[in-house]
């Protein structure tokens, strides 16, 4: 009489089959062409990249859900953080960090300068023109050395957490903006200078920032580091803020 043994061993996550969706494709990117099962097998070092992006989750939740189940989602350790990613913080965390005054501060002085003073006379979220923040400032000189009297600017400032290869889609937008805020507002006595702004905490896209710093033109991008503290020597105000 033959002994039979039975395979007690546990299947493991290669061993069951891939969950449904494998055969749709990316859809974008530099892999769009690939189905969801092809670039979770065969480009596995830019589904972690994916990961680390803010957006990937809420506008692509489909392959977010599917690389998930695939186990390629990565954990964020300190030494991730160490090696160069940027622990994730969402849009509205983002934004809510400008409604502290000296942050806004800091960030009216990575646009337009530290060598002068500011006096923040409005501050507008979510603005009809689709600007996260606009921003209205009187600009005085320091110094005689440059111009006299005051300046005055509007800053159109959009917020990303980080920036990629999105880099395009972002411009396009900030392009519509500037003359959405034309059509909704009418031109003040004072007649501001626009001044437009993307702000984000990290830029990781495949093309050196220079060169999107050059397709943006006038649209300055300005990079900000947690917890900045704005000179000593810089005053401010806030009038109203809506």
């Amino acid at each position: 009489m033959t002994e039979t043994t039975k395979n007690t061993t546990t299947p493991t996550a290669a061993d069951s089959p891939p969950p449904a969706g494998g055969e749709r494709l990316v859809g974008f990117g530099k892999h769009s062409d690939l189905t969801f099962q092809a670039l979770a097998e065969t480009q596995r070092g830019y589904v972690h990249w994916l990961f680390r992006q803010s957006w990937f989750q809420s506008k692509y939740p489909d392959l977010y859900e599917y690389m998930d189940a695939v186990g390629l989602r990565p954990e964020i350790t300190a030494s991730t953080i160490l090696e160069g990613d940027v622990a994730p913080v969402d849009h509205n965390t983002f934004q809510a960090r400008f409604t502290d005054d000296n942050e806004l501060l800091h960030l009216v002085q990575s646009i337009l300068g530290k060598e002068h003073n500011y006096n923040i006379t409005n501050v507008t979220f979510e603005h009809l023109c689709n600007a996260d923040i606009v921003v209205d400032v009187e600009c005085r000189a320091k110094n005689a050395g440059w111009f006299s009297g005051t300046q005055y600017f509007t800053l159109l400032i959009e917020l990303k957490p980080s920036v990629s290869n999105d880099y395009p889609e972002i411009l396009r937008q900030m392009r519509t903006q500037h003359r959405s805020y034309n059509y909704f507002t009418t031109a003040p006595k004072t007649n501001p200078v626009i001044q437009q702004a993307l702000v984000t905490r990290a830029y990781t896209g495949n093309v050196d920032i220079e060169a999107v710093r050059k397709m943006f033109g006038e649209i300055q991008i300005v990079e900000v580091t947690p917890n900045p503290e704005p000179t000593e020597s810089t005053e401010v105000s806030v009038e109203e803020t809506k």
